[in-house]
């Protein structure tokens, strides 16, 4: 097994092993996508929280050019951040003229509504947009989101079970779906989804005792059950050939 697999790799071999690969790459990637500029938009947007001077930056890059989308978007987050959230709004609004099903510009605006604590014009918002791309999975996660905070755990539910088949590796599918369940007060669904998460997160053992309380639980249920003991047996071998490894 190569060393920087191991559970602590030495920082000096990462860093070398991860420089080597890098200059086996091709040089022909682009350097600034459209999309790197939108998420370094939102990053320094989030990072100027009552900074005066960023969103003065941003407006004089829109005086120079109306059109650019990532210093707009910026402006729209730090506004947010600043309780400004009417101007937010407009500057969001102008953005989704030119691209309504925008995921960046949809999540950013839905937003500045969970930050008005209106979880419920959020989800609307959300769940409008996911009619334009119903394929998207960042909108789908973030409706899902907005879903659990508006207390409608079954809508939640209804976009992430579905996830949850597709990308069982993704912690941010389960992490939600146990909220829905929790706010359902469906013991056996907060323990199976809890189980999946804290798997993914290295607590293998309390994963396992997790599915088994949840097993428990089920006796009544026999198909859900004979589930929950194939997922279990899985959970096991894992961490024993994690042990070992150790």
């Amino acid at each position: 097994m190569p060393d920087f697999l191991l559970t602590h790799p030495l920082t000096q071999e990462r860093i070398a092993d991860s420089q080597g690969r890098s200059r086996t790459l091709p040089r022909d990637g682009l350097t600034d996508s459209p999309g790197y500029a939108l998420a370094r938009a939102r990053l320094t947007g989030l990072m100027a929280v009552a900074d005066e001077r960023a969103l003065a930056a941003y407006r004089q890059q829109l005086k120079d050019d109306p059109m650019r989308q990532a210093p707009r978007l910026s402006l729209a987050i730090a506004l947010k951040n600043l309780k400004q959230t009417d101007q937010a709004r407009q500057e969001m609004d102008t953005l989704l003229l030119q691209e309504p099903a925008k995921a960046d510009f949809v999540i950013a605006r839905a937003d500045i509504e969970l930050a008005d604590n209106r979880p419920d014009v959020a989800l609307r918002f959300l769940q409008q947009a996911l009619t334009l791309a119903p394929d998207s999975i960042a909108l789908r996660l973030y409706a899902a989101h907005a879903a659990n905070l508006a207390l409608q755990p079954d809508i939640s539910i209804g976009w992430l079970e579905p996830l949850s088949r597709a990308r069982p590796l993704d912690t941010s599918v389960w992490e939600l779906l146990s909220e829905a369940y929790l706010q359902k007060k469906d013991s056996v669904g907060v323990l199976r989804t809890r189980a999946e998460w804290r798997f993914l997160t290295g607590q293998g053992d309390k994963a396992i005792k997790d599915l088994e309380q949840a097993i428990r639980l089920s006796r009544d249920n026999y198909p859900l059950q004979a589930r929950l003991h194939d997922r279990l047996a899985v959970m096991r071998d894992r961490q024993r050939d994690d042990k070992k490894v150790e």
